[in-house]
């Protein structure tokens, strides 16, 4: 389990490295937004909601934020799994 957890934390670094390099302040919010809180993923626009960075980083942090990402995303293997993770009961 612990390794679960030191997986996900390293992944949120990366995605914060990201988030750093990006111009684009709709996306630096909303990545800050759901870094701290997944479930505000819900409140993100659906552009924000089919951005991958997004969503993997909102997954990362609550599992269940998954409900909240754009359909297409809900079927990607790295999305799903990173979900999982942070919680078992995302694929409810």
């Amino acid at each position: 389990m612990e390794d679960v957890d030191a997986t996900g934390m390293e992944d949120n670094k990366i995605e914060k490295k990201k988030m750093k390099k990006n111009k684009d302040p709709a996306l630096e919010s909303a990545l800050k937004r759901v870094a701290i809180n997944g479930g505000e993923l819900a409140r993100c626009s659906d552009i924000m909601r089919a951005e991958k960075a997004v969503v993997l980083v909102a997954v990362a942090q609550d599992g269940l934020a998954l409900a909240f990402a754009a359909a297409a995303l809900t079927t990607d293997y790295e999305v799903v799994l990173t979900a999982v993770k942070s919680d078992g009961a995302a694929l409810r």
